[in-house]
């Protein structure tokens, strides 16, 4: 998967993420920005999201990367989903759910998270 790329799956976009095995702050960030537009040039409450954060690094100032971009984007994603979290990353998940009142929701593989994206309406 590229870094950030958009997907169709039974008619929905689905705007998809990759932050597997990143390491830096700096790597991150950059993903983010590029995927800043792609959603918040979108209609409110628009776009489907798949973030893969699987192998992923994180300590508090990407938690805080995280956090403001997901609830920057909140006015704009109708459904999100994450997959490749492990259990300290779940627990990052909930955390940012709490702060920015998103509802990320966590899934084993992309396959399953698509499923689950399209029968949002």
């Amino acid at each position: 998967m590229a870094k950030v790329e958009i997907k169709e799956f039974r008619g929905k976009r689905i705007v998809c993420m990759s932050f597997s095995n990143l390491r830096t702050e700096e790597e991150i960030s950059a993903i983010i920005e590029v995927a800043k537009p792609i959603i918040r040039n979108s209609p409110p409450n628009s776009v489907y999201t798949i973030t893969d954060i699987g192998g992923m690094h994180f300590n508090n100032k990407i938690r805080d990367l995280f956090t403001d971009f997901t609830g920057g984007n909140k006015n704009f994603v109708k459904a999100s989903a994450v997959i490749g979290a492990s259990g300290l990353q779940n627990l990052m998940i909930n955390g940012i759910n709490k702060i920015t009142g998103r509802k990320l929701k966590s899934f084993p593989d992309e396959s399953v998270a698509k499923e689950w994206l399209v029968s949002q309406n």
